[in-house]
């Protein structure tokens, strides 16, 4: 993964090093391509991910990244169309993100995969 900043905005590109990467579920696909490609020298922590809402967890996000100078909180979004519709966005995720965002040193967001035309973006919260 290579996260650089151009114009305000962060741009992370992902490296897809097998097709699919063997997941029947292209969003957890998507979340392992973006996992196996943080460079070594990135600290990544990927959050326990409770899709279910068992035991009332709400993660903020997917993924806590940390590169000098920065905190990165990511929440990973891969949607089939050229769109992703606001439903796919949890409240608490929006909402959280955008306080965390608002700290000198954070960078909070989502980043969305468009599966159909193969782009991926990066929306600060």
């Amino acid at each position: 993964m290579n996260m650089r900043e151009e114009g305000g905005l962060i741009v992370i590109e992902i490296e897809n090093k097998k097709k699919g990467s063997g997941s029947k579920n292209p969003g957890k696909a998507f979340e392992k391509d973006f996992y196996d490609s943080i460079p070594e020298n990135v600290f990544a922590y990927r959050m326990k991910d409770d899709s279910l809402g068992f035991a009332n967890v709400k993660n903020p996000c997917d993924f806590i990244l940390y590169k000098i100078p920065n905190l990165y909180l990511l929440e990973l979004k891969s949607h089939k169309g050229k769109s992703i519709p606001f439903g796919a966005l949890q409240l608490n995720q929006v909402e959280s993100l955008y306080q965390y965002s608002t700290i000198d040193g954070v960078k909070a967001g989502f980043v969305f995969n468009f599966r159909d035309v193969n782009e991926t973006y990066f929306v600060n919260a």
